[in-house]
């Protein structure tokens, strides 16, 4: 996948080694929930997955869902969307609910926000403690098939996984997902799991 004309957006390495592990395995338009978005912009640093995300939706008719309680970071990223990667806007659906208002959502086949699968999860919500990405994880867990991928903001890549994954990145272990080795920054790392 070529990435020369993307839009500017930090943390490159990781967010670019996520996305061509999954533009590897697709064999259908995929489906990106990000949980927690974009309050602020830098081109070099922070705020910025939802450009790497709309840049590879463009690219392959993926569609993405950003879910967030706070209207302003559903503005903010909307702007950042429109300013820097303007063509990708229409694959992008903003909610403003709780996390756990969406996911029951997701899981009714009668609501228009079903959705059959999630090829790749964003955990970047800012509220701790992070226990609660382990109950969130528990309501829609059906959703994630062989291949699907999680990726944890702010997290350090080793035991004890300090940061947003601390509480559900050893779940998933025990549960038999895997540690995707990804190229990271030194300043706010991220971790990528897979299921297997």
């Amino acid at each position: 996948m070529n990435w020369k004309d993307s839009p500017p957006f930090g943390r490159r390495k990781t967010l670019i080694g996520t996305l061509n592990l999954l533009a590897a395995r697709r064999t259908e338009p995929q489906i990106i929930v990000e949980v927690g978005t974009s309050e602020a912009y830098s081109p070099d640093g922070l705020g910025n997955a939802m450009l790497a995300f709309g840049w590879y939706a463009k690219q392959f008719d993926s569609i993405i869902h950003a879910v967030d309680v706070r209207e302003g970071a559903i503005q903010n990223s909307a702007a950042i969307l429109r300013e820097y990667c303007f063509d990708t806007t229409r694959y992008v659906r903003f909610h403003r609910l709780d996390a756990f208002e969406y996911a029951a959502f997701v899981n009714n086949p009668e609501h228009d926000f079903y959705l059959p699968r999630i090829d790749l999860i964003y955990y970047d919500a800012p509220s701790e403690p992070w226990s609660w990405y382990v109950e969130l994880y528990e309501r829609w867990k059906g959703k994630f098939q062989t291949g699907a991928l999680a990726l944890f903001d702010d997290t350090e890549p080793r035991m004890p996984f300090a940061g947003k994954g601390g509480a559900l990145i050893p779940k998933l272990l025990n549960e038999g997902w895997r540690q995707v080795p990804v190229d990271c920054e030194p300043v706010f790392p991220m971790v990528l799991l897979e299921k297997p």
